[in-house]
């Protein structure tokens, strides 16, 4: 009689190892608005009027901060066409990594002075583009600017920058009530001195490596009350 010796069998047991990988939800962003003649929303929610004909900063960055990109973004206010009793924005400039953009009435749109056509990309991440009916100034640290061609400006920023900006726009704090801060830090009583603690009378930027100040604004009429 023969005997067969069972088959060794070999189990092979494989463990899988799941890894949790947290994502880190993207900031949070803040909007402010200005349109019609003119109605300012700012970050906070802060409704006001204000009909200066100059050019007043909107928003820009006031606390230095290593981590923060520093930008600036100004409207040029003028009278609506035949009436004096009221003003609208009539352009937008952004200064951003050493560029001036200047984005204007029906969608043109202009970078140091000169005209450019669109879409276009300024290194380092700057896009600007169409945006439905508005021209979209896009940036890689949380800044985007709109601006329909006529009378409506838009300012998004990233909540990284709450409580370190100023201007028409307010501090993104979170808080309405101290959005009427000038540009000295103190709280104005009312939309015109406001408007005007924040008009651009002298402008020192950086243009092509050479620093300059221009009198732009010389003869400005202010908003009084």
């Amino acid at each position: 009689m023969s005997f067969r010796l069972p088959r060794s069998s070999t189990t092979t047991i494989t463990t899988t190892t799941t890894t949790t990988t947290t994502v880190k939800p993207p900031p949070s962003s803040g909007s402010c608005v200005v349109t019609g003649d003119p109605h300012y929303y700012s970050f906070d929610k802060r409704v006001f009027d204000f009909m200066g004909i100059c050019t007043y900063t909107l928003s820009k960055l006031c606390q230095f901060d290593k981590n923060l990109v520093d930008f600036n973004v100004e409207a040029k206010n003028e009278y609506w066409p035949g009436n004096t009793r009221v003003s609208y924005v009539r352009y937008v400039n952004v200064d951003v990594h050493g560029y001036r953009i200047t984005l204007e009435q029906n969608r043109e749109v202009k970078v140091d002075g000169k005209s450019v056509i669109l879409p276009t990309t300024l290194p380092p991440e700057v896009k600007i583009s169409y945006s439905g009916h508005h021209v979209m100034v896009t940036t890689s640290f949380g800044l985007s600017v709109l601006f329909d061609g006529n009378h409506r400006a838009e300012v998004k920023l990233y909540d990284t920058y709450s409580n370190q900006v100023c201007g028409l726009c307010g501090n993104f704090n979170g808080n309405e009530t101290d959005d009427f801060l000038n540009p000295s830090g103190q709280l104005e009583k009312d939309p015109v001195d406001l408007g005007n603690s924040w008009q651009v009378e002298n402008d020192t930027r950086l243009v092509n490596r050479r620093i300059i100040k221009l009198h732009r604004l010389k003869g400005c009429v202010q908003d009084s009350a």
